[in-house]
């Protein structure tokens, strides 16, 4: 069963490795930085330890970049996440603990990982690993809400929040009338969108005014289906 999913995870492109059987921790020497794509490699692996955890390597190696959301023993990640504006639905799991791993496509140039972006709040990323579904800790799955939930583009606000180097609060919109760039096109949109539903606009008619505003100041602009998400949320 192991084997098979983890088989499952290198068709999707991402890198694998084992860790020790109800444990997060790496099996091989090297952790993370063993990661492979190559089915023999794997299957050796878990030919040896059926039981093994399954590790996905985070950043690059494998696209992704997970937000990692703890509540556990009184931890702020439930509020924390709340606080992101423009979060977009992803494909996401649920942790033994209760909280989440929120699986985005990482940027082509890279995202390094960040404990405390946020309090409960961490990124994994180049440079990190998380456990992936189908693993067991304590006895308790890492399980994914809806496998056949899409992975959308890490959102623009987690992006600023890394990027203003210390957790405290970014800029969050554009100015009126100004480009909008990247880290903050998710976040401006929403409050645009925000502004529009409080004067009694539907979701068509948000959607296309911000279709307009998008391909005409977003730098670059957000893919269509998240400027409807937006609209939509």
């Amino acid at each position: 069963m192991m084997l098979e999913r983890t088989l499952a995870y290198i068709e999707l492109g991402w890198s694998v490795f084992p860790l020790i059987p109800n444990s997060k921790k790496p099996l091989t020497t090297n952790g993370f930085k063993d990661a492979t794509k190559s089915v023999y490699v794997a299957r050796k692996w878990w030919t040896e330890n059926p039981n093994a955890n399954i590790g996905i390597a985070t950043g690059l190696a494998s696209g992704l970049a997970v937000v990692d959301v703890d509540v556990k023993n009184g931890a702020k990640g439930r509020e924390s996440l709340a606080s992101i504006k423009g979060m977009s639905p992803t494909l996401t799991a649920r942790t033994p603990s209760g909280g989440w791993h929120l699986y985005y496509v990482v940027p082509d140039d890279g995202l390094r990982c960040r404990n405390g972006l946020l309090p409960g709040v961490d990124i994994k990323a180049d440079g990190g690993y998380v456990v992936a579904p189908g693993s067991v800790l304590d006895g308790q799955p890492y399980e994914w809400i809806d496998p056949e939930a899409h992975i959308t583009a890490i959102p623009d606000a987690v992006i600023a929040l890394m990027r203003n180097g210390n957790g405290s609060k970014p800029a969050t919109a554009a100015q009126p009338g100004e480009p909008i760039a990247e880290g903050l096109r998710n976040s401006t949109l929403a409050s645009m969108a925000g502004a529009m539903r409080r004067r009694g606009m539907d979701n068509d008619e948000i959607a296309a005014a911000l279709k307009v505003v998008n391909a005409k100041r977003c730098r670059p602009p957000l893919p269509e289906a998240e400027v409807a998400a937006i609209a939509a949320s």
